[in-house]
């Protein structure tokens, strides 16, 4: 009893239970010394790092920790008492993963339910499989471990060699993002996109016959917003029971800001995870990624299915627009488009489409349109989060060739257009307006009126509000339309 009450005092006070006395183990002087420097080094990293960490992340750092209850441990080299810190992951429990049926529950009834498999998942490990081996180290083969990356494997068949163990290791040449299909993906900051098959969680576990993930482990370079994202608005086909992550923001990964870190986070929460421990890399990367432990609220030992809670997915519902495009500004360009002859290129036409008849264009002309919206949900349209796409009758051969859009008030913050029209984008908040800008060829069919569709869609696919309508008239030729224009 009085055992239990100190491991509880220490679980809420946020210290990390060391996990060899946890498991009733006795440590040498010679590893505790080696321990013990370790953890010096990686506390005064952590203490007195002079890199200042990017802000969004920073507010994690500040985050209430949930207790682990059942004893923190390291997977860096830490644990093989090397001494050196290590670059790791912290896991809960470890060494208790997949506890057979029978034992004690933590309200000291009889566990009863029959013991899944554990099923761990490892996405991006670019040859470093220091956290498969500290899983193996613990857990030998009755964690089946499945890594994926998008080269070769890089000397996994040796990996656990060293060991003496048998392993129940899987490769996969594949990358998570939150569509199917293939994309060009920049791996890192600095490099060029690279053409890859991607697939979403829920169709990786189709595709593996799996149907929990004991632990869930992601360093993926950014693109780890696209996928929580994504399940966040389509909703998770399991809740891991843990999840571990590097996460990403600026200044070295510009797309993602500390509202996209907070976003992520929240989107962990609402589905049952809390974040246990966070950490600052120590070689690299040490402004823009922190590397975070997520166990589920009610985890057990023996437990595999944590099951999402049930209703529409939480962005489902919190996602809403509305947007005015009966009123609408056209720029016509100088290459090709009918506008007036008597105005020089490019000019602008504000055309409201219930009193006013559509604009005139050439066929295959290019022009662009302006269009006013409003955030009408619960949260804020990141930026980078949402296209548009063109729906419904799509045989016609428009083609949109470049789209922008922004909050009004930075939108036509003459600064930020002149330094760039990516600084014109940003975050929409809820209950605020934006402007959208779009470029467009023209059909090349027939001439007359010509209508289409257009959705302001997520990068998973999700719908948001009702589709908006681009209404021009097609010339019959460029002169004899002017000839005969009303």
């Amino acid at each position: 009893m009085a055992r239990e009450l100190v491991r509880a005092v220490l679980a809420i006070a946020w210290l990390p239970l060391p996990a060899l006395w946890a498991s009733g183990q006795v440590l040498s002087g010679q590893v505790a010394e080696q321990l013990e420097r370790s953890a010096e080094a990686a506390y005064k990293y952590q203490r007195t790092a002079k890199l200042r960490l990017h802000p969004g992340l920073a507010e994690l750092l500040a985050l209430p920790r949930w207790p682990c209850f059942w004893g923190e441990e390291y997977t860096s080299d830490l644990t093989e008492g090397r001494g050196d810190g290590g670059y790791g992951y912290r896991t809960c429990g470890l060494r208790q993963w997949g506890r057979p049926a029978g034992g004690v529950a933590a309200d000291g009834a009889a566990a009863t339910a029959a013991a899944d498999p554990c099923i761990v998942y490892s996405f991006g490990s670019d040859g470093d499989y220091e956290f498969e081996r500290a899983v193996v180290r613990q857990r030998g083969s009755r964690c089946e471990i499945h890594v994926f990356d998008l080269h070769e494997d890089k000397g996994l068949d040796s990996a656990f060699d060293d060991l003496g163990m048998e392993v129940n290791v899987h490769y996969h040449r594949m990358a998570i993002l939150d569509h199917d299909g293939m994309e060009a993906v920049q791996l890192w900051p600095h490099a060029q996109p690279t053409r890859v098959y991607a697939s979403t969680l829920p169709s990786i576990m189709e595709i593996l016959g799996h149907s929990h993930i004991s632990v869930l482990k992601i360093d993926i370079e950014g693109h780890e917003h696209r996928v929580f994202a994504h399940l966040a608005e389509r909703g998770w086909p399991v809740v891991p029971g843990q999840v571990y992550m590097e996460v990403h923001a600026e200044p070295d990964y510009p797309a993602y800001t500390g509202a996209h870190v907070r976003r992520m986070v929240e989107s962990l929460e609402r589905a049952g995870l809390r974040l246990f421990h966070a950490e600052r890399p120590w070689t690299w990367c040490q402004t823009s990624c922190l590397q975070l432990s997520f166990i589920h609220q009610h985890w057990r030992p023996e437990q595999a299915l944590y099951t999402p809670t049930p209703g529409p997915p939480w962005l489902t519902q919190a996602y809403g627009v509305h947007i005015e495009y009966y009123a609408v500004a056209y720029n016509y360009l100088a290459n090709g488009s009918a506008g007036d002859p008597n105005h020089a290129f490019p000019w602008r036409q504000n055309v409201y489409l219930l009193h006013d008849r559509p604009p005139l264009v050439n066929r295959g002309a290019h022009f662009s349109l302006i269009w006013y919206g409003q955030n009408t949900g619960s949260v804020p349209l990141l930026r980078g989060c949402c296209f548009f796409e063109q729906v419904g009758n799509a045989t016609d051969e428009w083609m949109l060739t470049h789209q922008l859009w922004g909050p009004t008030s930075k939108f036509w913050d003459e600064k930020a257009a002149n330094a760039g029209p990516e600084n014109m984008q940003g975050d929409v908040q809820a209950n605020t307006m934006f402007v959208m800008y779009l470029e467009f060829l023209a059909p090349t069919g027939q001439s007359g009126i010509r209508v289409s569709h257009w959705q302001l869609r997520t990068r998973a696919g999700l719908s948001i509000g009702k589709p908006a309508d681009v209404t021009v008239r097609i010339a019959r030729s460029a002169d004899s339309e002017w000839a005969h224009r009303e």
